[in-house]
């Protein structure tokens, strides 16, 4: 099991971010945790290799 964490100014910046590393076809993808602060907003990608 493997995480891969993200943050972005914007969450349409963050969707592109992990759309793009979830449609990887050699991962599965075990659960996504979302986080919003004033600044900032985060996601935290848990997944393991195929």
């Amino acid at each position: 099991m493997k995480v891969r964490t993200f943050t972005a100014m914007t969450e349409k910046s963050l969707d592109n971010n992990v759309n793009h590393f979830i449609n990887n076809a050699s991962i599965e993808v075990l659960e996504i945790k979302f986080s919003a602060t004033i600044f900032s907003v985060a996601a935290m990608v848990v997944y393991k290799e195929k």
